[in-house]
């Protein structure tokens, strides 16, 4: 006699894995299992945000899959610190409308942009994407009012956690070309130490190191936005000043001042900001006239240097 009951289905070796402290839903209907870690989560809730996942629960139907404590597992490929980023999305959502590009850390945002990809959950990639776009933005006035927005402090804890060479290969892997020129921009900006590293072994380390290719961009973008820098500073050592002036004797003596403390201590060079405004202008006491013409000389130099981002980086339609 045929016997007709089900096969039992094969269970996990449940001591090899590690249950989620975050992530363990004790109604959860599915066991996701990444690397070594186990979330149990609900299949309802991930197949409505994600057709990926829909799909992917649809090709494993539970008669068939193992069981973890009873309930179906589904093994993916994602690392686990990325799987809990993108579980937080789906169950804390309502902490991503608060997220800003100042308080989130690189690894998150990477782990959201690739998996908001490649679970096709179009809303985190565009919050992605429109965070990366105000760190990088296309635009002179963009980029001074990211400058002015952040601080000392979140950018180094953004480039100790190697954010700027992240979202450098991500911006090509998934072909973000429109945030190369602000990305090349702040690479170019970082200490040697953190453009030049020994390569990391594994697929998720390579992310934090530039090619070759872009690590020449980088340092040979360097020299030339630093020379760009410097001829900023060649309306000090003008003899005359603008024809206009409303005060000669007082705007040549702070010429001669600004020219001075340049020459002798280099301290008006930002070799960290190419781009910034010169703010010195407006605290010198320029007559009102000298300020004026200074400041929109200043401003048409930059956004010509904005505009040529891309031939400074040499980012052509074949190297983007």
């Amino acid at each position: 006699m045929t016997d007709s009951r089900l096969a039992k289905r094969p269970r996990l070796n449940e001591a090899s894995y590690i249950r989620s402290k975050d992530f363990w839903i004790a109604d959860g209907s599915v066991v996701l299992v990444a690397q070594k870690d186990a979330f149990r989560v609900h299949q309802s809730i991930l197949s409505r945000k994600s057709s990926v996942f829909a799909q992917m629960f649809a090709d494993t139907p539970p008669e068939n899959s193992e069981t973890y404590q009873d309930v179906p597992v589904v093994h993916v490929s994602d690392a686990r610190q990325d799987m809990r980023e993108l579980l937080t999305v789906f169950y804390d959502g309502d902490k991503l409308l608060n997220t800003t590009i100042l308080t989130v850390a690189p690894l998150v945002l990477s782990a959201w942009l690739r998996l908001g990809i490649k679970y096709q959950l179009d809303h985190l990639r565009y919050r992605v994407i429109t965070m990366l776009q105000e760190r990088y933005p296309d635009t002179l006035k963009g980029h001074d009012e990211w400058t002015s927005k952040s601080s000392g402090i979140t950018h180094s804890s953004w480039s100790e956690g190697r954010g700027d060479i992240i979202f450098l290969n991500l911006a090509r892997k998934f072909d973000l070309h429109t945030l190369l020129p602000g990305i090349f921009l702040a690479c170019s900006q970082l200490r040697v130490d953190h453009l030049v590293v020994d390569p990391y072994p594994g697929d998720a380390k390579r992310m934090m190191i530039l090619s070759a290719s872009d690590l020449r961009r980088c340092i040979e973008g360097r020299e030339l936005l630093l020379a760009f820098h410097m001829k900023r500073f060649d309306f000090v050592f003008q003899p005359d000043i603008p024809t206009g002036c409303e005060s000669a004797l007082t705007c040549k003596e702070k010429l001669k001042s600004i020219r001075d403390f340049t020459w002798e201590n280099d301290g008006l060079l930002d070799h960290h900001a190419p781009l910034r405004k010169f703010e010195f202008i407006c605290r010198n006491g320029f007559c009102s006239y000298c300020e004026e013409f200074y400041t929109e000389m200043d401003e048409r130099a930059r956004e010509q240097q904005w505009g040529e981002l891309k031939s400074v980086f040499n980012l052509d339609q074949n190297s983007e």
